[in-house]
């Protein structure tokens, strides 16, 4: 059976696989209620950055949610892309 990772040029075609196949094996009937919507959909929960485990306890980023999508915790939103902010560092200076 061919699978969407079998031509890929990178490893993360693979990785979503693992996934993917985890989450079926694991939990088919979550899955089927999910994709038939016979099932409530779960809480929205925020996912943030995890600074640090200390003694097995996560430490999580608790600003996280006032940042914008320009990766800025600035007011306002620039609207430009993360990259675009960035210094290009293989500019030559003289």
């Amino acid at each position: 059976m061919a699978t969407v990772a079998d031509e890929a040029r990178c490893y993360l075609a693979s990785q979503h696989q693992v996934v993917v196949t985890s989450l079926l094996d694991r939990f088919p009937a979550a899955v089927t209620g999910h994709v038939t919507k016979n099932t409530e959909p779960a809480p929205r929960m925020l996912i943030s950055e995890l600074l640090d485990i200390s003694d097995g306890q996560a430490e999580i980023d608790g600003d996280f949610p006032n940042k914008q999508p320009d990766w800025t915790y600035d007011d306002v939103d620039s609207g430009q892309p993360p990259a675009e902010r960035l210094s290009d560092h293989r500019a030559v200076s003289g």
